[in-house]
Parts: C-alpha cells; sequence; structure tokens
C-alpha cells in the first residue's frame, strides 16, 4: 500500500490572476538533505492558469495541480489532504519568496528558469493506441456520487464480448492511473493487457480526479462499495463477457478486491498485487519496521518501535470517545517513554522532549481518523476464506510496505479455508519493491527515482495466467 507517509512533491493546482505573467518554469530548492528540488510549470488557458510540478531530485514528473489562490503580489496554496501550506511573495517578475509548512516550516524560493525538467517514464503508453479508449461516468451505490473512469477494450467485431478486469487502486487518493511520482502504472497494465484481448475498466478515487464525494472521511468499505459500483456498471455493457471478469487490486486496494469477491459470486478471478494477507494492524507494524531498518535503524530498535507502534494504534481504536482515544494514546506513549533505554530513543530520534512531542501531536492526530479506525480491525482471514473464484497473488521480494513472506502466506492460508479452485498461484517475484519496480536500493524515495514503473517480468506472469485460467478456460 501506499503508506501515509509525508510526500515534499505533492499536487496542487493554480489560478493566478496577478499581473506578472507566470506562465512557464520555476525552480526552488527545499532545504532538506543536501537539497530538494522543486520545479512549477504554469500555463494559460484562455486566462486561466494551471500547473503542474516536478521533484526532479526524486524522478517525479508532471504531477498534475489541485487548487490555490492568488491575491495582489502573494500567492497561497493548500492541500488539506497533506496539510501542506504554501504562501509567497511575489518580489518581482522571476522570484517568488515563499515558505513551506508540512508539519515543518521550510523556506522555498522559487526562480523563473528557463529549462523543462519535464520528463515521461519510457513506459508511459503513447499513441496511436491499438483499441478503444473510452472515458465514463456511472453513479455510485450512493447515487449523490459519481465515478469516473477510463475503459479501454481490443477493437473488433461489434458483437463480441471480451474478459474484463476492474483495477482497485492503493491507500491514498489515486487517479484512474494510479499515478505516484510520475508513474502510471494502471496505465502501463491496463495498455498491456488490452493489447492482448482484455477490456480494462480503471477508475479514479472518490473525490479525486473526476470522480464526486469526499475521500478524506472514508473507509476502507466505502473504498469496496466503490469497486462493487464499478463491477455492477461493467455488467450492463454489452461488450463485456459478464462471466469473466475479474478484480485487479494493488495493495490496499487488493483488500477491498478480496473482500468484494467475498460477498460477490459473480467474481471470476483475483490478482492481488502486493495486498494485505496479515490482520492490518501487524502489517502497519511489520511495514514501520522493515522501512526503519532501510533507513539504517538497528533491528533492536526497529523491532521495539514496532510493538510501540502497535501497542500505541490498539490503545486508541479500542477507545470510541476522540478525545478520550487521543488522551490515552499520549499517556501510553509517556509511560513507554519513560520505560525504555534512553539509547533506542537516541537512535529513533525521540530522546528529545520537543522531538516526543511534535511526534505524539502529529500520530494521535492520524490515527484517530475514519480510515485508520476501520483499517485496523480488519483481518484478511475472515474474507479470504469466503472468496470462491481463482486467484493469483504476487508480490516483490523487496516490498518494505507489504512485507512479502508474511503477506504472501497469510493469503495462502486464508486460501487454503476457502472454496476457490486450484488454479491459484501465489508467488513471490525476485528483485520488485511494492510499485513491481526492479528496484537498487528498494527504498520508497527511490520510486520516482527508477524509470520503470511496472516490471515487464511481472506483465507476463499476469499475462501468462490469465491466458491459462481465463482465456482457455
Amino acid at each position: 500500500m501506499k503508506s501515509k507517509f509525508s510526500l515534499f512533491f505533492l499536487l496542487f493546482s493554480t489560478v493566478l490572476t496577478a499581473q506578472i505573467n507566470l506562465t512557464g518554469n520555476w525552480l526552488g530548492k527545499l532545504p532538506v538533505g543536501d537539497g530538494l528540488s522543486i520545479v512549477f510549470h504554469f500555463s494559460d488557458s484562455s486566462g486561466k492558469l494551471s500547473a503542474t510540478m516536478d521533484s526532479p531530485d526524486q524522478g517525479a514528473y508532471g504531477i498534475k495541480s489541485d487548487t490555490a489562490f492568488i491575491y495582489g503580489d502573494s500567492v497561497k496554496v493548500i492541500i488539506k489532504s497533506a496539510r501542506i501550506n504554501f504562501e509567497g511573495h511575489l518580489t518581482n517578475d522571476s522570484i517568488i519568496d515563499g515558505i513551506f509548512r508540512q508539519g515543518i516550516k521550510l523556506p522555498l524560493i522559487l526562480t523563473r528558469v528557463f529549462t523543462d525538467t519535464r520528463k515521461n517514464k519510457s513506459q508511459t503508453p503513447k499513441p496511436p493506441f491499438e483499441y478503444t479508449i473510452q472515458d465514463v461516468t456511472y453513479g455510485g451505490k450512493d447515487n449523490a456520487l459519481q465515478l469516473s473512469g477510463t475503459i479501454t477494450y481490443p477493437k473488433g467485431a461489434t458483437n463480441k464480448r471480451y474478459p474484463t478486469i476492474l483495477m482497485i487502486t492503493g491507500s491514498g487518493p489515486q487517479n484512474r492511473d494510479e499515478e505516484i511520482m510520475g508513474h502510471k502504472p494502471f496505465w502501463v497494465i491496463a495498455d498491456y493487457l488490452t493489447k492482448k484481448g482484455f477490456a480494462i475498466l480503471r477508475v479514479d478515487d472518490r473525490g479525486t480526479g473526476k470522480s464526486t464525494g469526499k475521500f478524506e472521511t472514508a473507509t476502507s468499505a466505502d473504498f469496496t462499495d466503490d469497486a462493487e459500483a464499478s463491477l455492477n456498471y461493467l455488467k450492463t455493457l454489452s461488450f463485456i463477457d459478464t462471466n469473466k471478469i475479474g478484480l485487479a487490486g494493488h495493495s490496499e486496494g487488493g483488500l477491498n478486491a478480496y473482500t468484494l469477491a467475498a460477498r460477490r459470486k459473480d467474481v471470476n478471478f483475483l490478482i492481488l498485487l502486493a495486498a494485505p494477507g496479515i490482520p492490518t494492524i501487524d502489517l502497519m507494524a511489520e511495514q514501520n519496521i522493515a522501512l526503519l531498518k532501510a533507513n539504517n535503524i538497528n533491528e533492536e530498535a526497529a523491532i521495539e518501535y514496532g510493538k510501540m507502534y502497535k501497542n500505541l494504534c490498539t490503545t486508541i481504536i479500542n477507545k470510541s470517545d476522540s478525545s478520550t482515544a487521543v488522551e490515552t494514546g499520549k499517556a501510553f506513549f509517556q509511560n513507554w517513554l519513560t520505560e525504555t533505554n534512553s539509547e533506542i530513543l537516541k537512535k529513533l530520534g525521540l530522546q528529545e522532549k520537543s522531538k516526543q512531542n511534535t511526534f505524539i501531536n502529529a500520530f494521535t492526530k492520524q490515527i484517530n481518523t475514519p480510515w485508520f479506525r476501520y483499517f485496523f480491525t480488519i483481518d484478511p482471514a475472515n474474507y479470504l476464506k469466503q472468496v470462491n473464484c481463482k486467484v493469483l497473488a504476487l508480490n516483490g521480494e523487496k516490498d518494505l510496505q507489504v512485507v512479502p513472506a508474511l503477506n504472501l502466506e497469510g493469503i495462502r492460508n486464508g486460501l487454503k479455508k476457502s472454496r476457490s479452485k486450484s488454479a491459484n498461484e501465489i508467488i513471490e517475484l525476485p528483485g520488485l519493491n511494492h510499485l513491481f519496480q526492479k528496484c537498487e536500493k528498494c527504498s520508497i524515495a527511490e520510486y520516482g527515482k527508477l524509470d520503470e514503473t511496472f516490471s515487464p517480468e511481472a506483465l507476463d506472469v499476469i499475462e501468462k495466467w490469465l491466458q491459462k485460467n481465463i482465456i482457455n478456460k
């Protein structure tokens, strides 16, 4: 899953009405490490400015804009979902002097430049396309909710019906391409499999892209309902083989996929990409341990943090009252600090009172939200045992977010108790990270630096399984 971590390369859009023409490229550097470059590209269409954003040092390009404001010579940008606030002052026609806030406050001075850092990943599909592409909109479970997506299917006879895959995105607000750090993995997968004879539907999350609704208060249960609305929509289309509709979910999307398959017997197959296979509170604890170790925190400190993380989360979600949950969580954390070896606290960066306060305030605020409260109660075994379709489960050997050995084994054990068929395959793919990229350092920060979006070897495994178990059946 896309863990709930903060990234400096987050998107926004700008509506600019200043007298200064901002069209072009603006470069700044955040004082993070050796400096983190940020580039904004402003363009003008019919008097309305829009923006995209790059973080070249992290390999993120073409991040589309969301919302922002300008008044006089001051620019203010707010990204609520990431708690980002940027305020800048136009000192002249080539400099914006500003402050970037995301938990901490950082100076950011943007300077107009005459170079273009934008770069497409090599696997991003490019026209001309050999298949039909249609943008679609349809109702969600709640008729007030409108889901928007793109369906692709082979060009051919009008009376042909195609085996079909619904793509389900992972954690965090994702557009139909599951776009992250310049990569568009769902488009890459859709392009590849459509050429192999499948119809593919990929959908903007509620409150994201062109889909309506509110993302911030939604839970995994809501996202499963949205996937069900998409499944129902597919069954209304004349070119869909309704006997061969499958769900392909990445990370939390995999959880949503098998949750839906557990209650719908008309799902023909599942493709689980780095899906949770163990209780989600254990999954997140293991994720934190793996990420700390990858960042050179020694094993003893990482494991101690993982234990604290799980117990602190349990303490918070077990309290139904929000204010009581926060206060109880803070009390637990204070006891843990008192009882924990000072050397471990130092290795975790929690030896100073100010850092302890910053940590627990941010932690309790984040965990005490609808998504986390619901997510931490999920045990995949309760749903996997109810699945009654063919399953391909894949994970990368180097995945730090959904640790492969534990989660694949959990999926295997859950399916053993199900009525799922012998076509099931559970595979750990060597050398791949959470996004199924062939990685080097295999850290989260590396995702955007890599040119590869989705491993050709992983695509080949998926296609061969589909040919054997779906196309030729």
